[in-house]
């Protein structure tokens, strides 16, 4: 996880200093590794934390386990 968070900051990072060196600014570094910290937490979430819910049954499938009680007796 901590290569994720490490990667992305650097890779947004250097982009804006790139930016930055040929538009002669200086914001867009900061700007890079702010949403390259932000990319990097919600790459995290969704991969290692985020619990997708679970799937709503098709027509004649159980909807939820008061259905499956009735179905199997």
């Amino acid at each position: 996880m901590l290569s994720h968070l490490i990667t992305g900051i650097l890779v947004f990072g250097l982009a804006g200093w790139g930016i930055d060196t040929l538009l002669s600014t200086r914001w867009f570094l900061l700007v890079g590794l702010l949403l390259g910290g932000a990319a990097s937490f919600s790459l995290i979430y969704i991969r290692y934390l985020y619990i997708p819910p679970e799937p709503l049954g098709g027509p004649g499938e159980p909807a939820g386990p008061e259905d499956r009680k009735e179905q199997h007796g």
